[in-house]
């Protein structure tokens, strides 16, 4: 059974591989990391090198989900309209090792062009890197990912606020003092707080600051005087005997500039980094996660194309796609035109619900979002990503198009 379903995937691959639009394919997956390696950042290399990431994986993304939904929808009906789905029925093959088979081998063919894609990462992040460091001397490695860890409490005054609440700013009186904690670092050599500070000063002017920096089990903190300009950030070094076996941190502000200011802290740039993974590691997890999704939109094109024609298989696949893309935008839509809760609209959107449901949320799972400083894909996100593509989405798809598939009259066209 298994050798009948690898034989037809393999019929499945050399149908496509050596095609014009494959091979034009497999140079344009290619050529996408070479474009996006000459857009501008924001003038930082680490602004730089997010923008090549993001638009290489986002350009990748759409041009997989659009040969996807293209391949896939003809791959059954196809057969059917030039009847050669006959010949293949009249050999000792199951339909369901039919869909099977197509499917692995387009899970194959998506393999080899997301590895032409990701050797050209490969390559043209050796190239950005070189010439970073060649106008960027003084930067740190853009191929060392970091963590970042926000304040998960911090103490005003004489009071602790133990629940940080919506705000946008930490603000420091003359004189005044605030102590954020932190938890869940990892303990490393290159650890340092990242931070942005305002003043009712306009023009730009140094700001004299004392920090205290240590964790519960210290006996005494680590004192550090520092004098940093206004709206800009900045990167204080953490020395790395502050942080406790448990991996927490205690950063105490002094506001002790001369000309009494007040200093308001941005809540959003405050931040813990620490060295995380490494960027080849999560270039590989990304291209993996890549070819997760692209299984799920095959296996769903199957599906349509084995129940109806190209045309609406191409069109019931998109809608799915476009609706599993924009999950949580497409419910808040329909919430609001519902209006008042009649019995229709009430079912209407209980349906809406359970079909958000069983499908995943790609905006999420596409890996194409630069976190911080680099591509951040933990094994539990791609956990995630496994169950609710491939364990949930893909095999119950896949399933369905099997009973349906087999038995279906094949000389009946359904539409």
């Amino acid at each position: 059974m298994i050798r009948k379903i690898f034989s037809l995937a393999y019929l499945t691959v050399k149908k496509h591989i050596f095609t014009f639009g494959f091979i034009s394919l497999s140079i344009i997956f290619f050529l996408i990391p070479f474009w996006c390696s000459y857009l501008q950042g924001d003038g930082t290399s680490e602004g730089k090198f997010k923008v090549f990431v993001t638009y290489s994986f986002l350009l990748s993304s759409i041009i997989l989900i659009t040969v996807n939904i293209a391949f896939s929808c003809v791959s059954i009906s196809d057969e059917l309209k030039k009847k050669t789905m006959f010949l293949l029925d009249s050999k000792p093959l199951k339909r369901g090792q039919v869909i099977l088979g197509k499917w692995i081998g387009f899970l194959f063919l998506n393999f080899l062009l997301i590895l032409s894609f990701l050797l050209s990462m490969s390559l043209f992040s050796v190239f950005l890197s070189k010439k970073i460091k060649s106008n960027f001397k003084e930067e740190k490695n853009i191929f060392l990912t970091y963590a970042q860890v926000s304040p998960y409490s911090f103490i005003s005054g004489e009071e602790e606020k133990s629940k940080l609440k919506k705000r946008e700013t930490y603000a420091i009186p003359p004189g005044g003092k605030i102590t954020w904690n932190f938890k869940g670092i990892k303990n490393a050599s290159d650890i340092y707080l990242t931070f942005k500070f305002y003043t009712s000063k306009k023009e730009e002017k140094e700001i004299t600051g004392y920090w205290l920096i240590g964790n519960p089990s210290m006996e005494k903190p680590v004192e550090i005087l520092t004098e940093f300009s206004q709206n800009e950030v900045h990167r204080l070094k953490i020395p790395s005997e502050c942080v406790s076996k448990k991996g927490q941190l205690q950063i105490t502000y002094i506001n002790i500039d001369p000309e009494n200011i007040s200093v308001l802290f941005n809540k959003e740039e405050l931040k813990i980094r620490y060295p995380w993974k490494n960027y080849w590691d999560n270039l590989v997890r990304s291209g993996f996660n890549l070819l997760l999704v692209t299984g799920f939109i095959s296996a769903m094109g199957i599906f349509f194309s084995a129940i109806v024609s190209t045309l609406t298989a191409a069109i019931s696949t998109s809608v799915l796609i476009f609706i599993s893309y924009l999950h949580g935008f497409t419910e808040l839509i329909v919430k609001s035109l519902m209006g008042e809760k009649k019995i229709f609209a009430y079912f209407s959107y209980l349906l809406l619900k359970f079909s958000l449901f069983i499908l995943p949320p790609l905006n999420k799972f596409l890996p194409h979002i630069y976190i911080e400083d680099s591509l951040i894909l933990p094994f539990s996100y791609l956990k995630n990503v496994f169950l609710k593509t491939t364990i949930f989405g893909a095999v119950p798809i896949l399933i369905l198009a099997i009973l349906y598939f087999s038995k279906r009259e094949l000389g009946v066209f359904n539409e």
